[in-house]
């Protein structure tokens, strides 16, 4: 009977609960490391040696063409499935590992795509891409120096001229490389957030242990 209360009363449940208040981000992280593992399940049951998928639609590239199938899947889907450990059982450490390590693959992916694929003008592709990040700038951050009324505007410009500019620059079949690339970026905005969540909230507590204390002293 011990044995049994001490297995019922033991503490599973790490001490931040990420996005207990917040549905939307629970939501999404669950849709994502779903994606995630569904990718490495799918790499783990496509035939080995097999140059094309079962429905004959698109050739294995990049990296995919390089390594095993097999350890291709297992690397997503073991950090998937950490992440979700991470997820369900409150402990920050390894969702944010988990989310890493996706993001990584996710990376690895990408660029090879990207290295697979043609470059039509080397020139027009980054100067669109950093077109895009002074048009994330400029819609986002709040410049002082600089007054809503002229950087919305100037943000949509650049996002639209980049978009098209980047377009022109990848030429034919980047879309499936920038996909994973943004897939990559998602996966480390939620594991590094994850740990400045974390730390933020660790702090929290000990700032009001601390204040505790010291009306407890003071009384």
């Amino acid at each position: 009977m011990k044995l049994l209360h001490r297995l019922l009363s033991l503490h599973l449940r790490g001490p931040w609960r990420p996005g207990t208040n917040n549905p939307v981000l629970l939501i999404a992280q669950v849709i994502i490391l779903w994606t995630a593992a569904q990718r490495g399940m799918d790499y783990i049951n496509l035939p080995a040696g097999q140059l094309r998928e079962p429905a004959g639609t698109a050739a294995l590239r990049g990296i995919e063409a390089d390594v095993s199938l097999t350890a291709l899947g297992l690397a997503f889907l073991v950090p998937a499935g950490v992440a979700f450990f991470g997820l369900a059982t409150g402990w920050s450490k390894p969702l944010a590992l988990g989310h890493m390590f996706v993001g990584a693959s996710y990376l690895v992916l990408g660029i090879t795509f990207l290295r697979d694929s043609p470059i039509d003008s080397w020139a027009l592709a980054t100067l669109g891409c950093l077109l895009l990040v002074a048009a994330a700038v400029l819609l986002v951050a709040n410049l002082r120096k600089l007054p809503d009324i002229i950087a919305l505007p100037l943000g949509v410009v650049s996002m639209l001229l980049g978009g098209w500019l980047a377009a022109r620059g990848l030429g034919y079949g980047y879309r499936t490389g920038n996909g994973f690339l943004g897939g990559a970026a998602l996966h480390f905005v939620f594991g590094f957030g994850t740990q400045i969540l974390a730390r933020r909230d660790a702090r929290l507590r000990r700032e009001e242990e601390e204040d505790f204390q010291a009306l407890g002293l003071s009384g």
